[in-house]
């Protein structure tokens, strides 16, 4: 075999080796030069960190959505059926014997104030209050405090699995590009109030407007409906003369109550419908309230379960980090 057929082999080999090295010398030269040298581990890092930033940023938007969206899925229901009692509600405040019912609670109330030595304006204005709340809370909100903490629980319970399977994408993605799991894990996100918390207070808050649209009205038509009625009643003893002063005691107290008795009904309809609107209105504004709030805690739980791949993206960013939104 002749010699250039043997040496072939070397000669390749070397031109390899000849070729790497003249390679090497030209990145060095380009460093020397004060220009960075080509890096194709840091430019697929910058390309991922990139990716991986806009993805969850991305998703820490969705996620935000998301828990007003799961908010109002588990409150609509409750609402609904508080809204649909609303109706038997006003029927009640409108009844005619609902009246003298009030007015003997503020009657035995100021009674009371006047012998226990306390303010009759402020008792009598919480024997009103109280009336009506007790009614609003018996036939308009029953149970649904109950339900509104169910409600709460499977809120969490829902947005929870939605973060946890986003947090566990961006966690698999930074450990499968590193190699390993950074361990920045922050533990499970403390929240300061519970939404069952929230809930009780927003529908104190629905209670409060409920009963301050109904229980001072209610007192005020009671009380103009008796003086309009006290006119006309007061007119039997006249027509029936001075002699029959004793027979026109019961009369005209049978006519005081038959006038009042119809301009109840004139009352109810006149203004029933109107009642209903209102108290709906102060429904659907703490039904928003309490969304919100919802909502305000599901991104308090999103961030804190978050901030650990944020971190380690950061990290790997270098200068510039992560945006957080």
């Amino acid at each position: 075999m002749p010699i250039i057929t043997k040496l072939a082999p070397y000669r390749l080999a070397a031109a390899v080796v000849v070729g790497g090295l003249a390679v090497s010398a030209a990145i060095a030269a380009v460093s020397v030069s004060g220009k960075p040298a080509f890096d194709p581990i840091a430019v697929d890092r910058a390309g991922f960190t990139a990716e991986r930033c806009r993805l969850l940023t991305h998703h820490r938007r969705q996620l935000d959505g998301e828990a007003a969206r799961l908010a109002e899925a588990e409150l609509g229901p409750i609402f609904e059926r508080i809204d649909g009692r609303v109706a038997e509600f006003a029927d009640w405040a409108f009844r005619w014997r609902t009246s003298y019912s009030l007015l003997r609670r503020s009657v035995l109330g100021g009674v009371g104030a006047v012998t226990q030595g306390e303010s009759l304006p402020d008792r009598l204005r919480t024997e009103r209050d109280s009336f009506v709340e007790e009614a609003y809370r018996s036939i308009v909100l029953r149970d649904e405090d109950q339900a509104l903490n169910m409600a709460a629980l499977h809120w969490r319970q829902r947005l929870g699995r939605e973060v946890s399977e986003i947090d566990l994408d961006h966690r698999t993605a930074i450990t499968m590009f590193l190699g390993f799991d950074p361990q920045l894990d922050v533990g499970q996100p403390q929240i300061s109030q519970s939404p069952s918390l929230e809930s009780l207070a927003a529908a104190a808050e629905a209670r409060d407007l409920a009963t301050s649209r109904a229980a001072r009205p209610l007192l005020v038509r009671t009380v103009a409906r008796l003086s309009a009625a006290a006119l006309p009643s007061a007119m039997v003893p006249e027509i029936l003369g001075e002699t029959a002063l004793l027979p026109a005691a019961p009369i005209s107290l049978v006519a005081l109550l038959s006038v009042d008795y119809l301009i109840s009904r004139i009352d109810a309809h006149v203004s029933r419908d109107a009642f209903i609107t209102e108290i709906r209105a102060a429904h659907q504004n703490s039904r928003h309230i309490m969304v919100a709030q919802w909502a305000g805690i599901g991104q308090q739980t999103i961030e804190q379960r978050l901030a650990p791949r944020r971190a380690a993206l950061s990290a790997m960013a270098g200068i510039g980090g992560c945006p957080d939104r």
